[in-house]
């Protein structure tokens, strides 16, 4: 069994670092949910009775995110990924979508280290990464309840001039992902679902997942309605590449989402993910994820 990944995508963000240290992965298919979502069929289905749906506010409104994240990699290729930052959320109608345009408001520090860290090239110094962060803009299409649409994103004339060495930031900049089945109060909805991610060369790999959404509490007592739901998963999956022979995928994850249900908002979320990876007769990687973060009006 498996998971999928919350936040601001775990799932997808682990990928798409694994892809600029390993040089292998690429991020999950367009209709794989990000962290938070479900896209699968659920094991046990959500109780009607008193039952909550989670959807974002479909108007315009702007957010600022306050994050802390932290990124780690273990193997052959370590390095290190420490960055606290704030962000600007411009959030529109997109035909029934949401338009998320985004913009760095405040970098206070950003640390890479090890394989992450940028290296010179032909003789020039080194590019510096935090000067890059800074004007960092762009846009995503996602759902009502935050998933990405891939193909929409990638349209966007916002995305036309990201660069290789940025796109593992891109992912920071996002809606967390709201569940997408009706919650009661400590009742846990399960979604075990099969699909297959974009790998190396062309290749997919078939993953199994499961996840579990439990709506821990709704508390009035700020004067606003803000429900607690907390996510885990696992996910795994195997491929046999022609080359490198076994490559496998292990990962797991935890977090909490804060959801502001009067205004249709996030409030804040914290993540743990981890992801292990071997590749064969190369070896193998563990990637780990933590983020921090929060949202108020912008």
């Amino acid at each position: 069994m498996s998971k999928r990944i919350f936040a601001a995508n775990v799932h997808s963000l682990l990928l798409g670092l694994c892809l600029a240290t390993a040089g292998g992965c690429d991020k999950p298919a367009a209709d794989n949910p990000a962290p938070g979502g479900d896209g699968g069929t659920p094991a046990v289905a959500a109780p009607a009775a008193g039952a909550i749906t989670l959807t974002y506010k479909n108007a315009a409104h702007k957010l600022k995110q306050n994050s802390k994240v932290k990124f780690t990699v273990s193997g052959a290729q370590a390095g290190e990924l420490n960055a606290d930052f704030s962000a600007m959320l411009d959030v529109s109608d997109a035909g029934g979508d949401l338009k998320v345009a985004y913009s760095v408001a405040e970098l206070r520090s950003l640390e890479l280290t090890g394989a992450l860290k940028p290296k010179a090239k032909d003789g020039a110094e080194a590019p510096d990464p935090a000067e890059k962060f800074k004007v960092l803009t762009g846009a995503s299409i996602v759902s009502p309840t935050g998933k990405p649409d891939k193909d929409k994103t990638k349209a966007l004339p916002e995305n036309a001039d990201h660069k290789p060495e940025t796109a593992q930031f891109t992912t920071f900049f996002q809606l967390p992902e709201l569940p997408e089945k009706p919650l009661s109060v400590g009742v846990p909805v399960t979604v075990e679902k099969e699909e297959d991610i974009d790998f190396m060369g062309g290749m997919k790999m078939p993953t199994e997942s499961e996840s579990i959404f439990t709506l821990v509490s709704v508390d009035d007592s700020s004067g606003k309605k803000l429900a607690t739901v907390k996510i885990e998963g696992e996910t795994s999956g195997a491929l046999e590449h022609p080359q490198a022979g076994m490559i496998s995928l292990d990962a797991t994850e935890e977090h909490t989402l804060v959801f502001n249900l009067d205004d249709q908002v996030p409030v804040s979320v914290t993540a743990e993910a981890t992801q292990a990876m071997t590749f064969g007769s190369q070896g193998g990687a563990e990637f780990s994820y933590t983020l921090n973060a929060t949202y108020e009006p912008g």
